[in-house]
């Protein structure tokens, strides 16, 4: 895990190096933006439900593993049901924010790609959070690498055709969650079929509560930097701040 930690950091660095060059600091400024929100949203959204597969999951896939599976479908419900909200609920708000909020009119497009990125975030983090709570961790960190090459190789075929547009660039990040959900089901058991998931929900949510108010306090008080310099700096100032801040 270690090893594969190493090796996906370095990817996703390079990935952000290639991207801020293709861009430059203005569009990668906005890019940052979108992308600090697909972050944001997916930690508030998830409302625990990751350390809570963690927690239920990894304590019964041995002793009750009819019970654990209860858990999974359970939760995927959870995450699709808050993605949907999330992104119905976003799409009115983002004007707000973008025109009002940080006075850059030009937010609003990608701001409403992170909605979907988001969602996407939030599909992945349940393979990869089940994966960890059956201690598959070859599995895990190896579906890790995977996505973040996958944005790394859209990312140079986009610099290979000539295609510096932020727009494809956005594309080009929150397409690969959505391949690694539908990839890494394939190495959970078949939960789908489990009945009476709404049996464990109690339990689930008692837990899960707690976690999503300490998730949330922390995902909103670590990315207040970038929205703080959204709203005072001109974009081409931010893009080279958020050059630093995403390498950190």
């Amino acid at each position: 895990t270690s090893a594969g930690t190493i090796i996906n950091g370095i990817i996703g660095w390079v990935f952000y190096i290639l991207v801020a060059r293709n861009l430059g600091p203005s569009n990668f400024g906005i890019f940052s933006v979108a992308t600090a929100t697909i972050a944001l949203l997916a930690s508030i959204f998830n409302v625990g439900v990751d350390t809570g597969l963690v927690r239920f999951v990894g304590k019964y896939i041995s002793s009750e593993r009819e019970k654990a599976l209860r858990f999974m479908k359970l939760g995927l419900e959870v995450k699709v049901i808050s993605g949907l909200i999330l992104i119905v609920i976003g799409w009115f708000t983002v004007p707000f924010f973008s025109n009002t909020v940080f006075n850059k009119p030009e937010l609003i497009f990608p701001l409403r790609l992170s909605l979907i990125g988001a969602f996407g975030w939030l599909l992945s983090f349940f393979v990869t959070s089940s994966l960890q709570a059956m201690q598959k961790f070859f599995s895990w960190i190896g579906l890790n690498i995977f996505m973040t090459s996958l944005r790394l190789f859209a990312v140079l075929g986009l610099i290979y055709l000539g295609i510096n547009q932020l727009n494809f660039s956005l594309y080009a990040y929150i397409y690969s969650p959505f391949v690694g959900f539908l990839l890494g089901v394939a190495f959970l058991p078949k939960f789908f079929s489990v009945k009476g998931e709404g049996s464990v929900s109690k339990e689930f949510f008692h837990y899960n509560k707690w976690v999503a108010i300490f998730t949330v306090i922390v995902a909103i008080s670590s990315r207040l930097d970038t929205y703080i310099s959204t709203r005072l700096l001109t974009l081409s100032d931010l893009g080279i701040y958020s050059v630093a801040n995403n390498l950190s």
